[in-house]
């Protein structure tokens, strides 16, 4: 069954027919869905992705987010707000650089990293209240 045809049936954006047509693309192989995603996407690699990131973006770029995150009952908020932006990006960022360290620097930068970051994170959370 092509990825056309899967579209056409499930184009309705129900919960449902987007499960459908999740189970469906579960099935091809990842070279199909990797031409699947050069088609629909002109830019970029779809060899960085894996299984479940293809279906992902091409689901998304057929339905668009809210009526994937519906189907799937994702209840997070895709852009956040800026306060969590900026912590994740800290977060990442701390994480690289405590992967650089390596012995007793690393064991005490984890250390400082897990007490601090649950004081940040619950700071964070209040400043999203606001």
């Amino acid at each position: 069954m092509k990825l056309k045809d899967l579209l056409n049936e499930g184009a309705r954006r129900d919960p449902a027919s987007i499960k459908k047509e999740y189970a469906d693309l579960k099935k091809q192989s990842i070279s199909y869905l990797r031409g699947e995603w050069k088609r629909m996407n002109k830019v970029g690699n779809p060899n960085s992705l894996d299984k479940e990131g293809l279906i992902s973006d091409i689901l998304r770029g057929a339905h668009g987010n809210k009526y994937v995150d519906k189907a799937f009952n994702i209840n997070e908020d895709r852009f956040g707000h800026p306060i969590t932006a900026q912590g994740n990006q800290i977060y990442i960022q701390l994480e690289k650089l405590i992967k650089m360290l390596s012995g007793k620097e690393k064991r005490d930068a984890e250390k400082a990293f897990r007490a601090m970051w649950s004081k940040i994170k619950t700071a964070m959370e209040a400043e999203e209240q606001k």
